[in-house]
């Protein structure tokens, strides 16, 4: 027996407007029925519409990228710290179904690649130091976490806002597309609407960074941990935090 929901109870689980659902029932991209005037959409199709579009590997927007960065961050700590949400009860929701549906974390680099924007810079050696205490700059080495011994497993991030500032500040030089040898890539993340604090959440993002690494070392571990993290999310949830 299907279950059934109101065309505004599936907006809300997609994260779109009536109009757009009713758009969908109309392309035979959701099953519904006609109760009286109103149409109830099955809550399967919702959730097998949300599941496939989440496999196509569709990039989600960088603020939702972060707000599931923050699930990841949660589910990675043993202490199962409480997950940081979105206000808006719509988003939480939403949110859920993407923990639940998410790809393989094979995926996820390409998945999440619109939270930041790699820009290549190049920076006399002489100014590792300062640029890696300028209070711009966000980086969590991971090489501890990871049980590596292979250098320095960080990634600089800096807020868009303050890109042009923080290379000016070094003198760096863009290298973009010239292939400069020692050049250093910079996470540049847009201007976020909402009220996630990205900063907080940049060790599970260099983990996916590090997930694509040519190094089969590195890149084996980060998809141990992403994985973890991914159980977690699918199977564990209660485990990760009392939602609202």
């Amino acid at each position: 027996m299907p279950s059934w929901m109101s065309v505004a109870e599936a907006a809300e689980a997609l994260g779109v407007q009536g109009r757009q659902v009713r758009n969908l029932i109309a392309h035979a991209h959701l099953d519904a029925e006609h109760l009286g005037r109103a149409w109830m959409v099955s809550s399967a199709s919702v959730d097998e519409y949300l599941r496939l579009n989440v496999a196509t590997g569709r990039p989600l927007a960088a603020e939702t990228s972060w707000w599931f960065l923050a699930a990841v961050s949660a589910a990675l700590h043993e202490d199962r710290r409480p997950v940081e949400q979105p206000a808006d009860r719509r988003d939480r929701y939403r949110l859920r179904k993407l923990e639940a549906t998410s790809p393989a974390v094979e995926q996820w680099s390409a998945w999440l690649r619109r939270r930041s924007t790699g820009r290549h810079v190049w920076f006399h050696p002489g100014a590792t130091e300062r640029i890696r205490s300028d209070e711009r700059v966000t980086l969590v080495d991971l090489s501890s976490d990871l049980g590596l011994a292979v250098g320095d497993l960080s990634t600089l991030y800096v807020a868009e806002v303050h890109f042009d500032a923080f290379v000016a500040a070094h003198h760096g030089r863009s290298s973009d597309g010239l292939g400069i040898a020692d050049a250093k890539q910079v996470m540049v993340v847009p201007a976020i609407s909402g009220s996630i604090d990205w900063h907080l959440h940049v060790a599970a993002s260099t983990l996916v960074d590090l997930s694509s690494s040519p190094d089969s070392r590195v890149r084996h571990a980060a998809l141990a941990r992403l994985t973890e993290a991914d159980a977690v999310l699918k199977f564990g949830g209660d485990q990760a935090g009392e939602r609202s």
